[in-house]
């Protein structure tokens, strides 16, 4: 293999600088594509949906969020409206090293330099109608003067001018365009899409994708010839996103207040019908084993009891509220005592719930870095902290109450003196209307929770960062490129010096035939049959003789190239002065050249072959037929001797 590169060695370079050029002027002079890219954490819904019959229209869970920003409708909102049918794309679109050049040739011949489009604003669309089938396959360009004017062309001909913001119509098309950079003559190609593919042919753009293994944070990128319309179409369909988020909640919250309502109305009924079993208890004389009338102590009784309960619901939805506090969702509610006013939380809650929108609105335009957006993320967590310590006092406040009306309870239960009995029918009341009322604070809370969530426009999934332009190409980029095109001319070359060297059959010198039919180099003669030195003719002399010893049978000189060339070898290297003299029974010259040599009757006695043959091209495929039959005579190869060109 490095005899065949140093033969080829330059060809083999010379192969791999063109395909390496050839490769990374291929990649450097594709147009650019510009990467955009928006994320947004996903909140989780309230803890009754689980229960609830509408739990599969509303989901918690990463994999369906992603479902849906994946579906045909999130990205034909896109398309709506963008109008990405019809999106101005640059005219003359420079790839880097176009770019490069242009620039050098623009200061070498003093000329304008080339305009990079991919720092341009991207022009917005304003109004489109479009007959697809008749502007398919039309040149459309609108070439804007700088001036406040732009103008409409069609296969290169001006249809239309008007100033920039009014539509521009021609049979087939009407568009209006806004937004380009001021002061700054510029074109822009109509890129249309039949209307019916945009939405399906955008999905080819899009990366819809989970940031973290098990993070509830999600993501969409987006390709496109323009860093603007990247990030706009990633924005518009992350907002859109959320907007419907936020409506389908606001749709399913009248399906799960019903839902609410029934499952409150059901505890609710069996907490009074535990109630009535208790009173029941308790107003029997016969379960009671004090002498006298009892009826005021266990109306005192039930009034405790009562109030415990009451304090339970009370504890319940202070809890669920604290709960909403400890969770990287949303705060999304607060719920209305009708025992206890609480000024204060309320006002925070409040004050909670407006600062949540108001981030919301202004992560669309701004950064989680933003100095604003950390400001009212201090201020959320600030008031939220505050908000806390409040229901933590709340919360120990209504233990103590609780604890209290317990007492009270122990202390007519004692005046009452129940048998034991009655007194295991009372504890089991009383069990089951604590746990019934605790059951009816949490649903009082989530449904509180449900009706403040259908009249709100917060959406639990929060934008962490908005799409912008990003004005460094996605690709190419010009060492990606150079390594890749390096890597594979690398590769192909390396391929094709491989299959060179499998396919060549030429001979050039001894080199050619080292390795060829796994038989050595014998010797090199000059074109007389005759070793090139007295050195060389000992060789082919001991080489000849080691050949003899290590074969019991005979062996054949055969001319591959010349009939004299066989005759002439054995003359040369059986001398009576080199010392060795070789048997001539054992050691004998074929007659014919090539495969007619192996038809010599001596052959018979034959064991092995040694091959004579001169350079030339193809010499090697045109020894081919000659192996073939010594294969099939059963002839060993035992080596080469070359005739040297002169």
């Amino acid at each position: 293999m490095i005899q065949y590169i140093r033969w080829y060695g330059w060809r083999g370079f010379s192969l791999f600088v063109i395909l390496a050029l050839i490769m990374g002027i291929t990649q450097v002079w594709q147009p650019p594509v510009y990467s955009a890219r928006t994320t947004a954490r996903v909140g989780s819904q309230p803890r009754v949906a689980a229960l609830s019959p509408m739990a599969m229209l509303t989901s918690d869970n990463v994999e369906d969020e992603l479902a849906v920003l994946e579906s045909q409708v999130v990205r034909q909102h896109a398309v709506d409206t963008l109008f990405l049918q019809c999106k101005p794309v640059p005219a003359w679109q420079p790839n880097p090293l176009g770019y490069q050049l242009g620039r050098v040739l623009a200061f070498i011949f003093r000329t304008k330099r080339p305009l990079d489009y991919g720092k341009l604003d991207y022009p917005a669309t304003l109004s489109l109608d479009l007959n697809y089938d008749r502007m398919a396959k039309r040149q459309l360009v609108v070439e804007v003067d700088g001036q406040g004017g732009y103008a409409l062309q069609v296969d290169g001909k001006t249809v239309d001018t008007k100033p920039v913001g009014e539509v521009l119509a021609t049979e087939g098309l009407s568009i209006a365009l806004t937004g380009f950079t001021p002061d700054q003559a510029q074109r822009w190609r109509l890129k249309l899409t039949e209307p019916e593919l945009a939405a399906a042919l955008l999905r080819d753009s899009l990366t819809i994708m989970r940031v973290g293994v098990r993070s509830n944070t999600i993501g969409i990128k987006c390709d496109e010839l323009h860093p603007g319309l990247a990030a706009r179409i990633v924005n518009t369909m992350m907002e859109y996103y959320i907007a419907r988020d936020v409506e389908n909640k606001q749709q399913n919250s009248s399906e799960m207040l019903v839902y609410l309502d029934q499952r409150i109305a059901e505890v609710e009924s069996e907490i009074k019908g535990h109630r009535e079993e208790l009173t029941a208890l308790l107003s029997d004389q016969k379960h009671l084993l004090a002498s006298g009338e009892s009826s005021y102590v266990a109306d005192s009784y039930l009034t405790f009891q009562n109030r415990a309960t009451a304090l339970y619901t009370e504890k319940a939805q202070v809890q669920h509220l604290r709960d909403q506090l400890d969770t990287d969702a949303p705060f999304t509610g607060y719920y209305s005592s009708e025992t206890v006013d609480r000024p204060v939380e309320l006002e925070q809650a409040q004050a909670i719930l407006n600062a949540e929108r108001k981030l919301q609105e202004e992560l669309l335009t701004k950064t989680e870095q933003h100095p604003d957006i950390v400001l009212l993320k201090q201020t959320i967590d600030s008031r939220k902290s505050q908000l806390a310590e409040l229901l933590d006092e709340s919360i120990h406040q209504l233990d103590a109450q609780i604890a209290s009306a317990h007492q009270g309870m122990g202390r007519y239960e004692e005046l009452l003196e129940l048998s034991p009995e009655t007194q295991n029918a009372v504890n089991q009341a009383s069990g089951d209307i604590n746990i019934g009322t605790q059951v009816l604070g949490s649903l009082y809370a989530e449904r509180q929770q449900i009706a403040l969530q259908k009249e709100s426009d917060v959406s639990p999934i929060v934008i962490l960062d908005a799409g912008r332009p990003n004005y460094k190409p996605a690709s190419p980029r010009l060492m990606t490129a150079a390594f890749v095109s390096i890597l594979f001319a690398l590769l192909l070359t390396a391929a094709l010096l491989v299959a060179g060297r499998i396919l060549d059959t030429d001979v050039r010198d001894a080199g050619s035939l080292m390795g060829r039919h796994g038989a050595p180099l014998l010797a090199v003669v000059d074109g007389d049959g005759r070793p090139a030195d007295e050195v060389e003719a000992r060789r082919l002399n001991l080489v000849l003789a080691k050949l003899l010893n290590n074969s019991p049978g005979k062996i054949a000189l055969v001319g591959a190239t010349g009939s004299n060339q066989a005759d002439a070898v054995l003359s040369a290297a059986n001398r009576d002065d080199l010392g060795t003299k070789l048997d001539a029974n054992r050691l004998f010259a074929a007659s014919g050249i090539g495969e007619a040599a192996l038809y010599d009757p001596r052959m018979l006695e034959a064991q092995a072959v040694v091959v004579i043959t001169t350079t030339g091209r193809r010499r090697l495929k045109q020894l081919a037929p000659m192996f073939n039959a010594m294969g099939e005579l059963g002839l060993a190869h035992a080596g080469w001797i070359l005739v040297a060109g002169k």
